[in-house]
């Protein structure tokens, strides 16, 4: 099978990650067998799972990246790595609008993946700030508003997908406001199928397997058939997460409010004479 120049590249990026991840992968094993079972990461406990992220795959992913975590806390800042994950995320977006899909796709997941780090150093070498936690959630909006823009430039000839791009990105933002509303009126609204995480795993896992699909599809369906199908599953799985959010937020906050204790005097009748 020969290579176009997109995908030549992003196996020769794709090398070094898949040796060290197989490396790290097989020390997680071995430890799984030493100590009789997996390692276990307290954060990623806490932060749950989902149908996609299952917790087996967080507790992996945490062990793979630990020496990756302390190598970045020791030669960079937080901050420093939100500005090199929205870099990244920007040329990724300008790389899969060029047609360059593979090559983006592994340069936005290398840039995305910051967005993990920069939380780990933060608050594991207690370097966490308010200005950090602001500066770092709105790069992540801005990150995929990069990267969706890329796509929609991508597949602006497609009509479904295109509009996949918009309503995806608009259901993304409305996911993530959701929550930081929600949170400011003292509730907390986490579950959701299509999460941050889950979004790019499931965008940079189509991004990563489409141009190697559309020597099998291409002929059939059109140039990127695998990446549009994944941009529409994406905006639906999304926008049914954003709806779901926006319904559980409204409803608790009105059982919140039915639950309230009444302040003296609300409901009675003021100012009356007693009889």
């Amino acid at each position: 099978m020969s290579f176009a120049p997109d995908r030549l590249i992003a196996l020769v990026l794709l090398v070094p990650i898949l040796a060290f991840t197989l490396l790290r992968t097989a020390l997680y094993a071995a430890h799984a067998l030493r100590q009789g079972g997996p390692p276990r990461d307290e954060e990623m406990l806490r932060r749950g799972q989902s149908f996609i992220l299952a917790q087996p795959l967080r507790q992996w992913f945490a062990f793979v990246t630990r020496p990756l975590v302390e190598v970045l806390a020791a030669v960079s800042t937080p901050d420093l790595l939100s500005v090199l994950c929205l870099t990244l995320s920007v040329v990724a977006g300008g790389l899969i609008a060029g047609g360059m899909l593979a090559t983006g796709a592994v340069v936005g997941l290398l840039g995305t993946s910051l967005d993990y780090f920069d939380g780990r150093v933060a608050r594991e070498h207690g370097r966490a700030t308010p200005a950090g936690s602001f500066l770092d959630s709105t790069f992540d909006r801005w990150s995929e508003v990069a990267l969706l823009t890329g796509s929609a430039l991508l597949v602006r000839d497609r009509p479904v997908a295109l509009a996949a791009c918009v309503v995806a990105l608009g259901s993304s933002l409305i996911v993530s406001y959701a929550r930081a509303k929600a949170e400011s009126l003292g509730t907390s609204l986490r579950a959701g199928l299509m999460r941050r995480p889950e979004r790019v795993v499931v965008f940079f896992g189509g991004a990563l397997a489409a141009p190697f699909a559309d020597s099998v599809f291409a002929g059939r369906f059109g140039a990127h058939a695998v990446f549009r199908a994944v941009l529409v599953f994406l905006a639906v799985a999304t926008t049914i997460t954003a709806a779901g959010r926006t319904w559980r937020g409204y409803r608790d906050l009105r059982e919140r409010r039915s639950a309230a204790p009444r302040p003296a005097g609300v409901g009675e009748d003021v100012g009356r004479p007693p009889v």
